[in-house]
């Protein structure tokens, strides 16, 4: 690599990032609540699949809602996934999505009115 090269390669690196039109993988509870429905799913965890073992969290557990907002749900790299802890099947729950269109804030927190339906919908019985 050459002076001129390095010079590219610091102008790439050091260029302002167009930070509200990152697209981001984004945890989709619609999604997730349709995959826990359709295959009758008891226990699940959440996390993102690319590093699973540092960002996932339980879910559920014997049917009931055990989640406590530990899990990372967001990536600009990685995408969120559902694993049922039964089968160690992994669903894809996410959407794309610029990162003007949601909040970090909420990034890994279980929404009360989804914690809600999931115990409705699914006859869930919560933990916590």
């Amino acid at each position: 690599m050459d002076t001129n090269d390095l010079r590219v390669l610091e102008a790439i690196m050091n260029r302002p990032r167009d930070r509200e039109n990152e697209i981001f993988s984004v945890i989709d509870w619609e999604k997730v609540i349709q995959v826990i429905k359709d295959n009758d799913i008891k226990n699940c965890s959440i996390g993102l699949i690319e590093d699973w073992c540092w960002t996932a969290d339980t879910l559920t557990k014997g049917g009931s809602i055990v989640y406590e907002d530990h899990a990372q749900l967001l990536s600009h790299w990685a995408t969120p996934h559902l694993q049922d802890d039964d089968t160690d099947i992994k669903y894809p729950v996410f959407s794309r999505l610029k990162a003007s269109e949601f909040s970090e804030e909420d990034k890994n927190i279980l929404p009360d009115e989804i914690r809600d339906r999931l115990n409705s919908m699914l006859g869930f019985d919560e933990v916590n």
